[in-house]
């Protein structure tokens, strides 16, 4: 034992922990042991803590409001009324009901349930005629629906009524070769009256409306780009005269062929 303590003298960390500890408890007046002390006991929790005391006083809040609402909403109605025409008739009414009382009480209890009365049998069978006829009566009344054909385009296969709508068309896209008239026609519009064409329909009439505006308008596009043809070849031929002209683009390969010859000519005569 001494040996060990011998050896741990260097090392006495432990007895400094525990005389640190002892001072610690010194310093804090503190007894040794917690056996003269009496058990801790705890009082009763007063009433003030146990009472919802925010809720009660929410709640009393709001009792009051209620009351000064229901206060202030019977001081405006007694300071309220009605407009005059109003007030008379609910008057009026007052009155009524005021005088039936008065007359109920003279004439004895009244009261209100009254027995359903057993009413009389309908005659079925008359009720039934009755109504029968009425139906009849109803239906000869009402005008019968009568059938009605379609009226279609029908067409117009005789080629006298298609003249006029050739002439149209002629005037569009003239294909059909003009004839030359006999002699024996020539003054058959002074001899005779105008032949009358038949009327044209509305779908004939937009289609050589349509027909006439796209020829108008083909050959505008024609035109158009006859004119910018045009424009554009007199510009191509100025471009090109001017380019030829130019002296950036001049061909002196001859120039350079004759330079050549006359170099080599030297390099002989050196020689």
């Amino acid at each position: 034992m001494a040996r060990t303590k011998a050896k741990e003298a260097p090392f006495n960390f432990h007895e400094r922990d525990v005389q640190a500890q002892k001072e610690k408890l010194q310093q804090a007046e503190l007894p040794q042991s917690y056996a003269n002390f009496t058990p801790f006991r705890a009082k009763k929790i007063p009433w003030r803590v146990l009472v919802p005391l925010y809720k009660t006083m929410v709640d009393d809040a709001d009792n009051e409001r209620v009351k000064r609402i229901k206060k202030q909403s019977q001081v405006s109605m007694s300071l309220s009324k009605l407009p005059p025409r109003m007030e008379a008739h609910q008057k009026k009414v007052e009155d009524k009901a005021q005088q039936d009382l008065t007359s109920g009480l003279a004439q004895g209890p009244q009261f209100a349930f009254k027995p359903p009365i057993s009413k009389k049998v309908p005659d079925f069978k008359r009720i039934h005629k009755e109504f029968a006829a009425k139906l009849e009566r109803n239906k000869s009344a009402m005008r019968l629906t009568v059938p009605k054909a379609f009226n279609f385009h029908e067409p117009k296969n005789d080629p006298s009524l298609r003249k006029h709508m050739d002439a149209e068309n002629q005037v569009i896209n003239p294909t059909m070769r003009q004839r030359r008239a006999r002699s024996a026609k020539l003054n058959r519009d002074l001899l005779e009256g105008p032949v009358s064409n038949p009327p044209t329909t509305k779908k004939h009439q937009a289609m050589v409306e349509h027909r006439r505006q796209a020829a108008k308008k083909k050959l505008d596009y024609k035109k158009d780009n006859y004119t910018a043809d045009y424009v554009r070849g007199v510009k191509a031929v100025r471009l090109t005269g001017r380019v030829k002209q130019s002296p950036v683009f001049v061909n002196n390969a001859q120039e350079l062929k004759q330079k050549r010859a006359n170099s080599m000519q030297r390099f002989r005569d050196q020689t």
